[in-house]
C-alpha cells in the first residue's frame, strides 16, 4: 500500500513529466481511498493553473531571476540539518 507521502510526491512528479504506469497505478489506487491526497491533488491543480497564469502574463515569462544575496540565502537554507526535505 503507498503511503500518503509517497503519494504527494508522486503526485508532485506527474506536474514535470508522465509517471512510469506501476507509479501512476498505484497512484491512482491511492487516490481512491485517500479523500486527503485527492485535496492535495486539486490544491497542486489550482497551484499549477495559477503558476501557469502568472508566468504567462509576467513581461519575463516564467524566468525568476534572482540576486546574489538571495541566492545565497537559499543554498544557506537547503544546506541546513533537515533544510532538504
Amino acid at each position: 500500500m503507498l503511503t500518503c507521502r509517497r503519494a504527494t510526491e508522486r503526485l508532485s512528479r506527474s506536474f514535470d513529466g508522465p509517471l512510469p504506469a506501476a507509479a501512476r497505478i498505484g497512484l491512482e489506487g491511492h487516490m481512491l481511498i485517500c479523500r486527503h491526497c485527492r485535496r492535495y491533488r486539486r490544491q497542486m491543480v489550482i497551484l499549477d493553473a495559477l503558476c501557469r497564469e502568472a508566468g504567462q502574463s509576467s513581461p519575463m515569462g516564467s524566468q525568476v531571476h534572482l540576486t546574489d544575496a538571495a541566492r545565497g540565502r537559499i543554498t544557506a537554507a537547503l544546506n541546513e540539518p533537515g533544510g532538504e526535505r
